[in-house]
């Protein structure tokens, strides 16, 4: 992943989790869902900041390419 995406990715998630986190305190979003979006998002951003974690995680699961541990 270049600079340029990484930096992109991590100013997009952290404006989600802002908003998602302002609109559980609003009480405008059940905290159920607010749990499920913000754990995404700081999944998302962990892997933004850090790309090689996906890359260990499938060698070390014995997953041929990192992308299909995702899915």
């Amino acid at each position: 992943m270049s600079l340029y995406t990484q930096i992109f990715v991590i100013i997009i998630m952290l404006g989600f989790l802002y908003y998602v986190v302002s609109k559980l305190r609003r009480e405008q979003i059940e905290f159920k869902y607010a749990f499920v979006w913000i754990v995404c998002g700081i999944i998302i951003l962990i892997m933004a900041i850090f790309p090689g974690i996906l890359s260990w995680m499938a060698a070390a699961m014995g997953v041929g390419l990192p992308l299909n541990l995702v899915f």
